[in-house]
């Protein structure tokens, strides 16, 4: 049985929101419905991060999101990002607790968004080309359905994942 850390349990007992700064942070639910938010699915589930990201492992709690698709978990108390795109982690050396005070202090620098868009719930939106690649800063977005978007993530960091930093990529649209 996957047991839920405390401090996230008492983040769903206090029924806190679960779709904060128009989308740009999704903490997944405890509830099987709507499929693209449930912290099940995504932990240990069919869409579960670990089978698929060499830095994630069965044990880390991935329990948001945010718009663009980089995930949020937990690993030994504290939270990380998981960079979808390249399998690259990042620790905030936050606890849960400290983690979201921190976000709310100042969600757009935090979350590097821009709060004078939206995301629609079980969206998600696509980079194009992706944000870790130097054309990234030019990229068009695209509102697509979360899925999809991981699905994309999850390929592209397979097929980057044993490249050098630097290393030049070229894309086939079909």
């Amino acid at each position: 049985m996957h047991e839920i850390p405390k401090e996230l349990a008492r983040y769903y007992a206090e029924s806190k929101p679960l779709f904060l700064y128009y989308g740009f942070l999704q903490i997944r639910s405890r509830n099987p419905v709507p499929s693209w938010n449930n912290l099940e699915r995504y932990w240990y589930g069919e869409m579960a991060f670990h089978p698929h990201y060499n830095s994630i492992t069965g044990s880390d709690i991935i329990f948001a999101q945010d718009g663009f698709g980089d995930q949020y978990f937990l690993r030994a108390g504290i939270v990380w990002r998981l960079i979808c795109e390249s399998d690259d982690v990042e620790c905030s050396n936050k606890n849960l607790d400290s983690w979201l005070e921190w976000i709310s202090n100042d969600p757009e620098k935090n979350l590097n968004i821009d709060l004078s868009r939206s995301v629609t719930p079980g969206k998600l939106l696509f980079a194009f080309p992706p944000l870790c690649t130097n054309e990234g800063a030019t990229a068009k977005l695209q509102e697509c359905p979360a899925d999809e978007v991981i699905r994309v993530h999850i390929g592209f960091a397979a097929q980057i994942r044993n490249l050098e930093d630097g290393e030049r990529i070229k894309f086939a649209i079909k």
